[in-house]
C-alpha cells in the first residue's frame, strides 16, 4: 500500500512539474497598454521591445535567421501594427530583414523601457489628438532598431516608431505628432476603396 501511495504522489508531482514548465514556455509577454485622451481618442501602445529583448536573449546574432525573428517578433504584433495598413509597402524593409547589432538594440530597449519615454509618448499623443481629433482608435507600435530611427504611418490606424538608442525625446515627440497627422489625415480624407499614387 505504501508503494502505491508513493507512486501516486510521485506521479502527481511529475504532472504538476510538467504542467508548470509547459506554461512558462508558452507564457505570453504582455506588450500592449492603452489609454484614452480627454477628447476621447483611444490609443493602443504596442511595445515590441519586450519581444525583441527575448529574441536577443534566445538567439546568437551570428546564427540568427529571419524565420526565427519573424516568428518571435513580427508574427505576434503583425495584426496590431501592419495588417490592412493602407501604406503597408513602406514597412517592407522592417518586415523582411533580420535585426542587426544586438548591442545597439539592447541599448535602445533600455531607453524605451524608461518612464520618460512612456510619459512623453502619452503627452505627444494627447496634444496631437487635441489638435487633430479623429474617432478611429490608433495603434502605436514601438520597435527598437540599430540604425537611425524614424516613424511611419502604416495606415489610418497604425503608427510605427523605429526607436534607436540616440533618438532624443524631443525628436521622438515630433515624430509621434508627425505620424499621427498622417494617420489622422488618412482616416479623415481617404476612402477605403480609393487607390492613390505618390502623385496625388
Amino acid at each position: 500500500m505504501r508503494r502505491l501511495t508513493y507512486f501516486c504522489l510521485s506521479l502527481t508531482v511529475l504532472f504538476l512539474l510538467c504542467g508548470c514548465s509547459e506554461m512558462s514556455r508558452n507564457e505570453k509577454l504582455e506588450t500592449n497598454w492603452s489609454f484614452q485622451t480627454e477628447t476621447g481618442q483611444s490609443f493602443n501602445i504596442v511595445e515590441i521591445q519586450h519581444l525583441m529583448e527575448k529574441y536577443i536573449k534566445d538567439h546568437d546574432e551570428e546564427d540568427a535567421i529571419f524565420a526565427d525573428y519573424k516568428e518571435a517578433v513580427i508574427d505576434p504584433i503583425y495584426n496590431d501594427c501592419f495588417l490592412d495598413g493602407e501604406f503597408l509597402h513602406i514597412a517592407e524593409d522592417v518586415l523582411s530583414h533580420n535585426p542587426e547589432n544586438f548591442d545597439k538594440l539592447q541599448r535602445a530597449i533600455e531607453r524605451m523601457n524608461s518612464k520618460e519615454v512612456k510619459d512623453n509618448l502619452s503627452e505627444a499623443l494627447e496634444l496631437s489628438a487635441a489638435a487633430l481629433p479623429i474617432e478611429k482608435e490608433i495603434n502605436v507600435c514601438l520597435l527598437p532598431v540599430s540604425y537611425p530611427g524614424f516613424g511611419m504611418a502604416v495606415g489610418s490606424d497604425k503608427i510605427l516608431i523605429l526607436f534607436d538608442e540616440y533618438l532624443s525625446i524631443d525628436r521622438f515627440k515630433v515624430t509621434l505628432a508627425h505620424e499621427y497627422h498622417h494617420s489622422a489625415w488618412q482616416a479623415a480624407y481617404r476612402g477605403p476603396s480609393e487607390k492613390w499614387t505618390v502623385l496625388d
